[in-house]
């Protein structure tokens, strides 16, 4: 499957370059050319797909894109959306009402440059929870759990369904331990670990790399325990900061956008694609450097050091985090 798959996305790749990145792209034309294609590479054949498929919304009938069956009953719900729009809350509302209406456990979500993968959780008494089980970008959809989870083979063996709860306990885990940087350090203290590898451990469970090898570094105080976030560029550091306070502190539940902070003039946190911002009167030629922090809200970048160390400092503070400390090359730039 990785092969078949693995050049099923660089031929995706290829057509959205063609298409001026997707902008050019329409949902029907994302959907026939890089959709379709890769739901194909995992194993899904003409027969398993229903297209437009009916569900019965009170008195009203939507329709799902596509919906995906091993068997009589759909396995994964299917929304396909333009490639020259990004995600919205609104598509996942869509997908997730559709996904309860049906009792449907898996649902995807995508156009073509980002994939979102939800799974149906039932509650018992209570109404069932749908949980984001894995968010990825094309050109890194190999190497995450979505194409082993949407395979067709492991859908009917019941292979994607123990993924899925694997992944949902391991987030678990990780949430506790996160919660608890102290007394997992003391812990692996305790049995002797050296310290170079309780460091280790604190930094991969945050969800790093490690920062040895890169050049701008930024530590921050989470709980006691020093977390670390690097990039090779001053930009790439500011916004690995940023897409930790969001994925660890919920930054962007905390600021409305577009956020200009104690600026005035620039959004440091905005809405929409860059290339749209530029062609703007609003933001003309100071929109230079931007970073993608999640889904359609970007991060400006073009600042110079001791601005990018203000704006770090200050989306910290936005998160009830104290002052980060900077290591030396930021002050060398």
């Amino acid at each position: 499957m990785t092969d078949d798959l693995q050049g099923t996305v660089t031929e995706a790749q290829e057509y959205l370059d063609s298409r001026d990145g997707g902008a050019e792209l329409n949902e029907a034309e994302t959907r026939h050319g890089i959709i379709d294609p890769l739901l194909t590479a995992v194993g899904w054949r003409p027969i398993d797909i229903r297209h437009e498929y009916d569900v019965q919304m009170g008195s009203a009938t939507k329709k799902v894109d596509s919906a995906l069956a091993t068997g009589d009953h759909p396995d994964v719900f299917v929304e396909a959306k333009a490639a020259a729009k990004d995600l919205n809350t609104t598509d996942v509302d869509q997908l997730k009402s559709y996904m309860v209406q049906e009792w449907v456990q898996f649902g995807l979500l995508s156009n073509g440059i980002s994939f979102e993968l939800y799974y149906l959780v039932p509650g018992g008494e209570d109404a069932p929870t749908i949980t984001l089980l894995a968010q990825e970008r094309l050109d890194s959809l190999v190497d995450s759990p979505i194409p082993e989870i949407v395979d067709r083979e492991h859908m009917a063996s019941g292979h994607a369904e123990d993924r899925a709860d694997d992944l949902l306990q391991l987030d678990t885990v990780r949430t506790w331990l996160k919660r608890r940087p102290d007394r997992v350090e003391a812990a692996l203290q305790a049995v002797g670990c050296p310290q170079p590898d309780v460091e280790r451990f604190l930094g991969n469970l945050f969800g790093r790399t490690e920062t040895s090898s890169f050049r701008y570094t930024v530590e921050l105080s989470v709980g006691g325990a020093p977390v670390r976030v690097g990039g090779d560029s001053q930009s790439e550091a500011m916004a690995q900061v940023a897409k930790y306070l969001d994925r660890e502190h919920g930054l962007l539940g905390k600021v409305e956008l577009p956020f200009l902070g104690r600026s005035t003039k620039i959004p440091l946190l905005n809405e929409g694609r860059p290339d749209e911002w530029r062609r703007s009167d609003d933001y003309p030629s100071e929109y230079r450097s931007h970073e993608q922090l999640r889904g359609n809200v970007y991060l400006y970048t073009s600042l110079n050091s001791r601005g990018k160390r203000s704006k770090i400092s200050e989306l910290c503070e936005v998160c009830g985090l104290g002052e980060p400390e900077f290591n030396d090359a930021w002050d060398g730039s």
